[in-house]
Order: C-alpha cells, then sequence, then structure tokens
C-alpha cells in the first residue's frame, strides 16, 4: 500500500465529514476494499477511525463485507457512548461545584467538542476541570462527599478522581506541568485573570477566547515536544480559528508573551494545508510527516529524542535526566520532599532501589533500549524539526 495516498485520503474524508467537502475521484478511487484495513489502524492511531468510519459510510465505501466494517462501526458506537458518559458526569460536576460555590473552568474537550458539527466526533477520554488551589481540597472533598467520586493518585498539577461508572475526572490546580517542557508557563500561571462567569451562572467559568486558543497551543506544544501530538490537534485549532472571536492584537500579545508565535505560525499553516486552501512547502511538509507517522499523543522514541532535543544530548546525558529529575517531579512521587526539599539529594539514592521493585523499573529499562537504538539521524531531524518551530528550552 502507499502510505502517502492512504494519508491523503485520511485527510479527504476528514474534509468531508467536517466541512461537508465532497471526496476527489481520486480518493473514491483509492479507497478500495483492500486499503481499508490500511487506513483503519492509521486511524485508530489518531483516535480518529470513529470520523473516518463514518465518512466511509455516508460514500458508500464501507461494505458490510469487507474486513473492518466491524471496527469501524464499534468506533462510532463508543465515541457516542463515551460522549454520553462524559456529557453526564460533566453536568453533575459543573451543578456540584456551582452549588459548593467553588469557582471551576471546565478545559480541552468539554470546551472544543461544541465546536465540532457534532458533539460525539470530538473524542475524550477524561474530564479536564480547573479549579484555584485554594479550592483543590474543597473540590475534591465536594466531589467525594456529593458524587462519590474516589481519588485515585496525582501530579504536580492536578489530581485524579473516578465516578462511580469509572469515568476519570482530571482536577487540575495548575496549567502548568513542572515534569515536562511547557512553553508559555508565566502566561498560563495567570490564568484565572482571563476568567469569567458564564451566563446565568456564578461559578462556572469559561476561558477568554483569546486564552482558550493560547492554551491549546500551548497544550499542543507541549505534547509535540514530550512524544508527539497527532491530526486531532490541529483539527482543534482549525475549529478555534473559525469559530472564536479573537482579537489579533490581545491574540498576538499572549503568543509572543509565551513564545508561541513560530510554533502557531507552522501549526496554522499545515492545518490550512490539511482542512483549507494552503500550499505544502518543504518544511510543512516534515512537520506533516512527523505528525502523521505516530499515534494521537506520538511514540516512546520520539518522547526521548524529544527530550534530548529540549534538554540533553546523548545516551549519558538522557540517563542523568532520568536518574536525577527536578524537585517538583520527585515530589510528586515522594510527597514528604513538598515541605523538606533538604531530603532531595536522599531521595535520588533510594529512588533507584525503590524502582527496582515497580513498574517503573520496566519502563525505564525499556527505555533505555528504545534509546540505544535511535539512530544518530533521527536526533538530528528532531533537533533541526524543534528549532525550526522554536520549541527548544
Amino acid at each position: 500500500m502507499n502510505r502517502d495516498l492512504t494519508v491523503k485520503a485520511l485527510l479527504a474524508l476528514l474534509r468531508y465529514e467536517l466541512y461537508g467537502e465532497a471526496l476527489p475521484d481520486g480518493a473514491r478511487k483509492y479507497l478500495t476494499p483492500e486499503v481499508l484495513p490500511e487506513l483503519y489502524e492509521l486511524a485508530e492511531r489518531q483516535d480518529l477511525a470513529h470520523l473516518v468510519g463514518d465518512a466511509l459510510l455516508k460514500n458508500s465505501l464501507l461494505p458490510e463485507d469487507s474486513d473492518v466494517f466491524a471496527q469501524f462501526e464499534q468506533k462510532q458506537m463508543l465515541a457516542v457512548f463515551r460522549l454520553e458518559q462524559i456529557a453526564y458526569e460533566l453536568n453533575r460536576i459543573c451543578a456540584v461545584l456551582e452549588e459548593a460555590k467553588i469557582a471551576f473552568v471546565p478545559l480541552k474537550g468539554a470546551v472544543i467538542r461544541n465546536l465540532y458539527p457534532e458533539p460525539w466526533m470530538r473524542t475524550s477520554c477524561d474530564i479536564d476541570v480547573l479549579v484555584s488551589p485554594n479550592d483543590l481540597e474543597a473540590a475534591q472533598r465536594t466531589l467525594k462527599q456529593r458524587l462519590q467520586y474516589r481519588v485515585k493518585g496525582g501530579c504536580t498539577h492536578d489530581v485524579s478522581l473516578y465516578s462511580p461508572s469509572n469515568v476519570h475526572i482530571e482536577l487540575h490546580f495548575s496549567l502548568l506541568e513542572a515534569e515536562v517542557h511547557m512553553l508559555g508557563g508565566e502566561v498560563l500561571a495567570g490564568v484565572w485573570d482571563y476568567v469569567t462567569p458564564i451566563p446565568g451562572s456564578s461559578y462556572h467559568m469559561q476561558i477568554s477566547d483569546e486564552m482558550l486558543y493560547f492554551y491549546h497551543l500551548a497544550h499542543s506544544a507541549k505534547h509535540f515536544v514530550s512524544g508527539g501530538c497527532g491530526i486531532r490537534f490541529l483539527i482543534d485549532l482549525q475549529l478555534l480559528r473559525q469559530h472564536l472571536r479573537l482579537d489579533p492584537a490581545k491574540k498576538q500579545a499572549l503568543l509572543a508573551a509565551g513564545g508561541l508565535e513560530r510554533f502557531e505560525s507552522y501549526f496554522t499553516a499545515l492545518a490550512e494545508v490539511w482542512f483549507g486552501n494552503g500550499e505544502m512547502t518543504e518544511e510543512l511538509y516534515r512537520l506533516h510527516r512527523y505528525i502523521v507517522s505516530v499515534g494521537i499523543y506520538g511514540s516512546l522514541e520520539n518522547n526521548i529524542a524529544g527530550k534530548e532535543a529540549t534538554k540533553a544530548k546523548g545516551t549519558l546525558s538522557y540517563l542523568r535526566l532520568r536518574l536525577f529529575p527536578g524537585l517538583d517531579y520527585m515530589a510528586r512521587n515522594y510527597s514528604v520532599l513538598k515541605k523538606h526539599k533538604w531530603l532531595l539529594p536522599a531521595f535520588y539514592v533510594i529512588r533507584p532501589f525503590h524502582r527496582l521493585f515497580t513498574e517503573g523499573a520496566r519502563r525505564a529499562t525499556s527505555e533505555l533500549r528504545v534509546r540505544s537504538n535511535i539512530k544518530d539521524e533521527r536526533f538530528l531531524e528532531q533537533d533541526a524539526l524543534f528549532a525550526m518551530l522554536d520549541v527548544k528550552e
């Protein structure tokens, strides 16, 4: 099969599904039953199989006797089911936090799905809600007491909770992720300066259009440098550009303050190639290849190469970075460090022995094995791509 043609067919199907653009004759001729398994594999890794399957069905290009008919159909049904579950839980969360007088801001898919032709088209694996650090304990207590949610872990920017039906809720108390390379951190730290209540509410907040746009780009950049971001990130970006009422001066001021001007220019240009009338260039094709080559959240190989592009150089430096991460990362795993920072050197000694008896040991071994098999050309290519987008520290 021709991989480039399969990618072109997938993008044509997405344009049909999202914008009603008729499929070109070339795509129709290429989409034979023999091609569909490869198309499904590509779409599934990008979490877009539900959209692609729907477009194929509407264009009579998915025969019921094909090898992947049931798989595409299952992805569509799962997308609708996931939406119903998440929408139900989000409504409950909004109601109890409003009643408890705790200010909160729904994030990511909870907001962006409303820009799609139909909400089920934008899948999410969890619910993201932001509260003030001062309200975090009260919000957790409210969700546990009122909705019987259970807390299962947390990190430097959020706490994970699960509903009785096992829907995952990420209760953010910061938009900064200290354990990863986060562009635009200073801007995101002031997010509460950009929120206002939605009509008819006192505590259910919404972010200004410019900050919502900026946050999506910063979140995309975070994934881009820590493993990769898939096609859906650019679909979201294109829909945000088309539906938000962005003040050009305010948008540009945020991008400049957050160091995301060049990243935004390349991502919007590629989104225009895929879903508008933009023209592909050699530089955009490099970005195109990088995004479509892996899944929606990238790959371990990209994550390792990305760490070296932004921080470490070479296997020894990468190993040092993994063995001696920063204080914020360590405090996430050893809570005593939050109050007793002076114990950090001791925990650097303890950590390797602790990891020998945990899943982390196998993960670290796997990372080093992958790192040793990555060719130098791959690092040079990724380093050049990061420099092009200005996402290096």
